[in-house]
């Protein structure tokens, strides 16, 4: 392992927890977890949270939303 979740919060989905938990991260049961530049997902649907998220971020709520409404996302 490359070492880089070693001592961070993390998330994956649930059936990895204990895998996490081996590359010395701290499993968490959020859907994102964000530690610095390091982010995590907790599974397949997690993954379109973790981008919206993302592009929150990087470009502002409102085009976030409007991602989410053109890909008719409902978490």
């Amino acid at each position: 392992a490359a070492g880089i979740l070693d001592g961070l919060d993390a998330t994956t989905h649930w059936f990895a927890y204990d895998e996490l938990a081996r590359y010395g991260a701290h499993p968490t049961e959020q859907r994102v977890v964000r530690q610095g530049k390091v982010w995590t997902a907790a599974g397949v649907s997690a993954g379109i949270d973790l981008a919206l998220t993302l592009v929150a971020e990087q470009w502002g709520p409102m085009v976030s939303q409007a991602i989410q409404l053109g890909i008719e996302y409902d978490p």
